[in-house]
């Protein structure tokens, strides 16, 4: 719910927030527990545990298919492009790559932060 911070104005997050929960435990956990039940009387104990279990599989498989696929269309766009250039303390223009940026280790040798002293 911190997103809601973000997204929101002070005078409307409290607003959000209700709103949130009213679906998330009253439409969400309504619909659950109706669509589980149903399955339970279709499929059974067993069956619905099944169909479930596959769904469940199905829904990491296809997580993991847009995040690979997602990942490596960022890769492929990285290499085309570089990113902005930066001003570097001493006024010289620095451009550094995507995969320059992947190889940092949380800004610590950025050489717009690291001082030639």
């Amino acid at each position: 719910m911190m997103y809601c911070t973000v997204l929101f104005s002070l005078e409307t997050i409290v607003s959000f927030r209700g709103l949130f929960v009213v679906v998330y435990f009253g439409v969400g956990k309504s619909i659950g527990a109706a669509s589980g039940s149903w399955l339970q009387d279709v499929f059974g104990e067993r069956g619905s545990f099944r169909v479930l279990s596959w769904v469940a599989f199905a829904s990491a498989f296809l997580y993991a298919a847009a995040f690979y696929g997602h990942k490596r269309w960022r890769m492929w766009r990285g290499k085309a492009e570089k990113t902005s250039d930066a001003v570097v303390p001493d006024g010289k223009v620095s451009t550094i790559s995507r995969p320059d940026m992947q190889e940092m280790k949380n800004g610590i040798d950025n050489p717009s932060l690291v001082s030639d002293e």
